[in-house]
């Protein structure tokens, strides 16, 4: 048997452990809690000014086409990287959290990181989408779930690449959105050849685009719509070995050349052929600036899809807020590829341009196909 001492010592031992550990919290976590987004919010994806552009009516978009302009000169100092959502929580006296952002549906994990703050900015979610998020610190957890906004587009941030967006997120055919994630359109990955910018022109993403693109968005073909000469010396896609990479010669796939010209048609005959292929998906395609010849694919695979003339021409315009199609010549030119497609069948811009794709030998097994992949299912 222990000594009545010994007892004693040992019990008041034990009590000044237990009182610490209560007061101190020693053996407790600190409690978390989040501040931002609220539970339930929703988060655009677009900043006030992308915004506002987009919910413009058309009369008032086309103002800032005219040349020489207050507003003409505005727009063009927007820009097109998006509005990132900014997770922030309290509690955690400074020491590492992680932080986990799930799409509800299905789970998937789309987001995780350890960081030494109390706040971190996630981007590239996709928009009108329900996510979750968990931020975990010594023990002590703290979780809510927030939605994006459904107003397209999709602005990506993928660094050293400007002008950079999901062709999917829009209203198609039968209401149906275009799925997100399978087709996006940017500028140009390297340097196009040109007099003062010898071959292989170098590259501009960045390590960080690289991973946004390829790592987090998972690009495994890569569409590059600029000519022969300027891509010269190059033998493989800037975003890597693993990646497909596909030069189309694209010289005159600019507006309503693709329906006028002989060689238009052959160009888009051999694009659409890729969008055809399910072993190429995701696909990113681009031509230097992201503008013209990747305008004018976008607006055909968008219409064809089912979004209406309204919302093609929003998804060219904001364009101009990097700085290029921002001017009166550009806005005829897309009228003129608009208008281009009348002379097909058809009440709606969806039906003329389905036309034009069934007129240079594409069928509507191919057609349907395409649509398959690009739509999400109807919603009972």
């Amino acid at each position: 048997m222990f000594p009545r001492r010994t007892i004693v010592v040992k019990a008041v031992t034990m009590a000044a452990l237990m009182y610490a550990s209560a007061t101190f919290g020693e053996a407790q976590p600190a409690a978390l809690s989040l501040v931002s987004p609220t539970n339930g919010a929703c988060v655009s994806l677009l900043t006030a000014k992308q915004k506002a552009f987009v919910a413009m009516d058309f009369d008032a978009r086309a103002a800032y086409f005219r040349d020489k302009t207050p507003k003409n000169r505005e727009i063009k100092k927007w820009g097109t990287r998006p509005r990132p959502v900014c997770l922030e929580w309290q509690g955690a006296d400074g020491r590492p959290c992680d932080v986990t952002v799930r799409r509800r549906k299905g789970g998937a994990q789309v987001f995780h990181a350890q960081v030494a703050t109390n706040r971190v900015n996630v981007w590239n979610l996709e928009i009108g989408t329900e996510y979750d998020w968990v931020v975990s610190c010594g023990g002590a957890s703290a979780s809510g779930g927030f939605a994006t906004s459904p107003t397209a587009p999709r602005f990506l941030r993928i660094d050293g690449v400007p002008n950079c967006r999901d062709l999917g997120g829009r209203r198609g055919l039968d209401g149906r959105r275009v799925r997100q994630g399978l087709v996006f359109r940017t500028a140009e990955f390297n340097k196009s050849t040109t007099k003062t910018c010898p071959p292989p022109g170098p590259m501009t993403i960045t390590s960080k685009g690289l991973e946004a693109l390829v790592g987090q968005l998972g690009v495994k073909t890569d569409l590059d719509l600029r000519r022969e000469d300027e891509c010269l010396q190059m033998s493989g896609s800037p975003l890597g070995s693993d990646v497909k990479w596909l030069q189309i010669h694209a010289s005159v796939l600019c507006y309503s050349n693709v329906v006028a010209s002989t060689q238009g048609r052959e160009q888009f005959i051999k694009i659409f052929r890729v969008f055809l292929d399910d072993a190429n998906y995701p696909i990113v395609f681009h031509c230097r600036g992201g503008a013209d010849r990747t305008g004018t694919v976008g607006m055909i695979l968008n219409a064809l899809l089912g979004v209406c003339e309204e919302d093609l021409w929003k998804d060219y315009q904001v364009t101009a807020m990097w700085g290029t199609v921002g001017d009166m010549r550009h806005f005829r030119l897309f009228t003129n590829l608009m208008r281009a497609f009348d002379k097909f069948p058809g009440a709606t811009i969806r039906e003329r341009v389905e036309a034009y794709v069934k007129s240079i030998g594409f069928t509507d097994a191919d057609i349907a196909s395409f649509r398959a992949r690009m739509l999400e299912p109807a919603t009972p």
